[in-house]
């Protein structure tokens, strides 16, 4: 008696367990989980940003646009060996969530509008991308990736990524006001 008592403790016990182990899944991502999927959309925003600038590198008539595209395209070179060694020194592998996928997705129709754009369009075309992808990444990072990043090596990229993406938005904006007062 005393023994089937003893087993049906040991069951009961072992179910509690899996239930707070399903528990604790059911509650959300896991904090590393979370990191990887911030650093996954860090890495397709800084993607996107180089395939734009470097296809209106080669197509743009414009010096100024050539020189603001080499300039982003370098910077998000950068950006991408940061992360990519952000996620080496802290053991985080990116996971691609939801937000990825979409933002690959808008690069690819962003390339083909830029693709069908007339020569005289080019240009402008581009300045929008660049100043609403801007704009979207920031919201992204004050909005959805520092709210949940846990490591707070990923915090502080965040934080200072972000200055380079609001000076962007800012010569982006200047560069279309310039070029439309032409």
């Amino acid at each position: 008696m005393k023994t089937k008592m003893g087993i049906i403790c040991l069951l009961l016990l072992g179910l509690l367990q899996i239930a707070a182990v399903n528990q604790h899944s059911v509650l959300g991502p896991l904090p590393q989980q979370q990191d990887g999927a911030v650093l996954a959309n860090l890495l397709v925003i800084n993607e996107n940003q180089s395939a734009l600038a470097r296809y209106i590198y080669k197509k743009s008539n414009n010096s100024i646009i050539q020189q603001f595209a080499l300039k982003l395209d370098q910077q998000a070179r950068h950006h991408l060996k940061e992360i990519y060694h952000l996620s080496k020194t802290t053991g985080i592998s990116t996971i691609d969530a939801a937000t990825a996928l979409k933002l690959r997705g808008i690069k690819n129709q962003e390339l083909k509008a830029l693709s069908e754009a007339e020569n005289s369009q080019l240009d402008s075309l581009y300045l929008e991308f660049e100043i609403r992808n801007s704009s979207k990444a920031l919201t992204l990072f004050e909005q959805d990736f520092k709210p949940i990043a846990t490591h707070p090596a990923i915090k502080n990229y965040l934080e200072s990524s972000k200055q380079d993406f609001v000076e962007n938005l800012k010569q982006a904006q200047l560069i279309q006001k310039t070029l439309g007062a032409h």
